[in-house]
């Protein structure tokens, strides 16, 4: 059996509310700014009100449904900073039953029973939550390392029930607080520097997450006006702060600094003493990853934290007059799982995913074959005519030590791996010696090159320094690089860094008889390192596919779609892999794309693709990593309508678009459950390609699990239906056989499938935000990292 932490909820015949709709106007209703406004004011109401408000779509309007009692008290024009939203009744009362689900007002529901169960949680003084929709954890630390609180909390979220009707998912989780709060004597510079940072504020009895804008000045000036006289942030807390005030309140230091944060929903700046606010850690950052990895809970543990949660606080949810049980036993399901696929390599070598009897291969050992078939020369990969000419660009004090022979290296890596390629770059370096080593001088050196036609027509890899400063920054530098490049001189670069292999190699002799060897290596980390850079930065960008699908999906074409810092990317996959193309296009939005982005993306990939596909494309796929807009999915359609009245898709043609959430507020995990005889039970993780549909319209797969997922418990793909009618199964089993395509690590696993997983590569470096004149114009004052 599959085990989920999804729990049914019962007394739910007791639970009905009655509703107002209110048609939202001021807006165009296909544009990004529509749904994004309409969902913010949703929450603004739900905060300001206290009371449940939903959304509803219908058609190209959405509505907001508004609870009858409050409904004719709400002001019609609300201010959604570009546009005004203006509420114009629609003349529709509803009565929501929470009995009964399955319909339109399935949106009203879960936001009316969600309320419910969460309010008594966020009423409770044992708990804090750092913002809407996040988890509830304790006020005490369950433990402390390296000067840093670990807090341990669970996700609460009402979602449809499998059976019909509804229930509500744990899921436990992990928040890292610095034991140490910024301080009240920090020099206001330091706070600026820490802009975009989060900290746990702990306002007397309210803890909630800010992101610091900036540094205020101390908590005796006066910050606002209350009855018409200034009033500072010191005075103010102790105000309105419950009696009797928290002692944190009590012995605020009235010169303490001040730090500057924005409201959640609108760009109110508001004020908090520094001394209350405690810096939330980074889980990129070095020590927050290895904290992290500290953490990770096995299936068990996950499990048996969530139960004592519900336990604890959900054995009996009481609010007014409405009384809500949970079940004891989560959801169980019969297990069902997707055959890995039959996938191909070169020269016609195939690696079977089921046996000669028909059972599934162990997972384990068909991606071992996947390696091991990749690196036989009777197999290799699928994709291996000869290479376009190659460039490969290095550090000149690099090559003056340890570069010549990784290059050297490197060249017999690629060369093992597609030995038809004759990949024989030609190499030169950069002037990294003559200025500091750091992201500026970098950019100007190798952008030198370029301008002096020393980095040839085809391809080029280039090694940079790793920058200073936070591990975030290490995707600017990279950016700058490929886009100028790109863009300026049309030369594709890909990027890889100093630091693992500058500790691979060490200088042995002196004088005339010293030279650079590869130091030992026995876990063959480091020659799985060259493996992965030979695949990742010449052959997988130069289109030398390792291996495809050896049969067909039900999608005849399928499309990622993903967006990174304005760079909209999206990969079209066809014929099981045999046809890829990307695409990368310029957005002025962060994550929302406008109809006319996505219509010319959509529109520019099939038209160039479809002359080389065997049969007319019928039954489009699009995979939007995230949330997909409604803007999206009319750019979409419209796409499809021209390329179906230009005779290039069928005229019936079949729009599908799924969102695949790789994290979710709370998000549902499977549990494999073995029963022995007594009370004896295992919980194990699921294995790949186990998969549940919650609804029609919302299942999870499966795409890393047991044996391929050595530590933790693993996180199904949540996939929901944005638009279309292909059953989820076949929705489910295109994904999990397109995550069998693990082109960047063979021998693993991939939770994404390679429609998004190529997405998330192309943009990693080039979709990166950076700032040209903020790197070019550097003062040079911080050095790099050097090997």
């Amino acid at each position: 059996m599959l085990e989920t932490n999804l729990y049914k909820l019962g007394g739910l015949e007791t639970v009905t509310a009655r509703y107002k709709l209110f048609d939202v106007l001021g807006s165009d209703p296909g544009g990004p700014e529509y749904f994004a406004g309409v969902t913010r004011l949703q929450r603004t109401l739900t905060r300001q009100y206290q009371r449940p408000f939903a959304v509803l779509q219908r058609g190209d309007i959405m509505q907001l449904a508004a609870p009858e009692d409050i409904a004719d008290s709400l002001v019609s024009h609300h201010n959604m900073v570009r546009w005004v939203a203006q509420l114009e009744p629609s003349g529709d009362t509803i009565e929501i039953d929470c009995s009964v689900d399955g319909d339109e007002f399935d949106p009203i529901r879960l936001k009316f029973l969600n309320f419910i169960v969460q309010t008594p949680l966020y009423n409770n003084t044992e708990l804090w939550r750092p913002r809407a929709g996040d988890a509830f954890y304790g006020r005490q630390p369950t433990s402390s390392r390296e000067g840093v609180d670990i807090f341990e909390g669970v996700s609460v979220r009402v979602v449809p029930y499998p059976e019909g009707g509804f229930g509500v998912i744990l899921e436990a989780k992990t928040k890292f607080i610095s034991a140490i709060s910024i301080g009240a004597k920090t020099d206001q510079n330091t706070i600026r520097r820490m802009k975009g940072s989060s900290c746990l504020y702990r306002m007397g009895d309210l803890w909630f997450e800010i992101t610091i804008s900036g540094a205020g000045q101390s908590v005796s000036h006066p910050i606002t006006f209350e009855d018409g006289k200034p009033i500072s942030l010191k005075a103010y807390l102790h105000k309105h702060a419950q009696r009797p005030i928290p002692r944190s309140l009590v012995n605020l230091k009235g010169d303490g600094v001040v730090v500057n944060y924005r409201g959640s929903e609108t760009a109110q700046v508001k004020a908090a003493p520094a001394e209350l606010c405690f810096p939330v850690l980074d889980t990129h950052s070095s020590r927050g990853a290895r904290l992290q990895r500290q953490t990770i809970l096995p299936p068990k543990v996950r499990r048996e934290k969530a139960l004592e949660f519900k336990r604890r606080y959900l054995d009996n949810i009481v609010l007014g007059n409405t009384r809500i049980t949970v079940a004891d036993r989560p959801a169980r399901t019969p297990n069902r799982m997707f055959d890995l696929p039959d996938i191909l390599f070169g020269n016609g070598r195939t690696l079977y995913g089921t046996g000669r009897g028909g059972e599934r291969v162990d997972a384990n050992g068909y991606a071992k074959s996947r390696r091991r078939m990749l690196e036989q020369l009777q197999a290799g990969l699928y994709e291996n005519s000869a290479l376009e000419p190659q460039t490969l660009v290095m550090p000149q004090s690099i090559m003056n030590a340890w570069g010549p022979k990784f290059v050297d290296d490197f060249k017999s890596e690629v060369q093992r791996l597609h030995p038809a390629g004759g990949y024989d770059p030609t190499t030169v370096y950069f002037d990294d010696l003559s200025a500091p080593v750091n992201a500026a001088n970098q950019a100007r050196a190798i952008l030198k090159l370029a301008q002096d036609k020393l980095l040839g027509p085809g391809d080029c890899a280039i090694m940079i320094h790793n920058t200073a400063g936070q591990n975030r920054m290490q995707e600017k530098l990279p950016a700058l690089i490929i886009n100028k490049l790109r863009q300026d001189y049309g030369v594709n670069a890909a990027i890889f860094h100093v630091a693992t292999p500058g500790a691979a190699y060490e200088r042995l002799g002196s004088g005339v008889d010293a030279r650079y060897t590869r130091r030992s290596d026995d876990r063959g980390r480091y020659s799985g390192y060259l493996a992965g850079a030979a695949l990742n930065k010449v052959l997988i960008p130069n289109g030398k596919w390792p291996f495809v699908l050896a049969g067909r999906l039900a999608a005849d074409v399928v499309i990622g779609i993903d967006v990174k810092h304005q760079t909209a990317g999206a990969v079209l996959i066809a014929d099981g892999g045999r046809i890829i193309r990307h695409k990368l296009k310029t957005s002025n939005k962060h994550e929302k794309l406008s109809s006319g982005t996505v219509e010319a993306l959509i529109a520019e990939m099939l038209r160039s693709e479809a002359p080389f596909l065997k049969t007319l494309t019928r039954n489009i796929v699009v995979h939007r990593d995230g949330r997909v807009f409604p803007s999206e999915i009319k750019g979409m359609r419209a796409a499809c309508k021209a390329l179906a009245e230009e005779g290039l898709i069928a005229s019936d043609f079949e729009l599908n678009v799924f969102e695949l959430g790789k994290s979710s507020p709370a998000a549902l995990r499977l549990f494999k459950v073995r029963e022995y005889a007594g009370e004896n039970t295992s919980i194990l993780n699921p294995e790949m390609g186990d998969w549940l549909a919650l609804t029609e319209n919302e299942g999870f797969v499966c795409t890393t699990g047991w044996p391929l997922l050595p530590n933790g418990t693993a996180k199904p793909l949540h996939v929901t239906r944005a638009a279309g009618s292909l059953p989820m199964k076949d929705a489910l089993g295109d994904i999990f056989q397109l995550s069998c395509l693990t082109w960047t690590r063979p021998e693993s696993c991939s939770r994404l499938p390679i429609s998004l997983k190529l997405c998330d590569t192309f943009l990693r470096d080039e979709g990166a935000d950076h700032d040209e004149d903020e790197i070019l114009q550097g003062d040079g004052d911080r050095e790099m990292e050097t090997a």
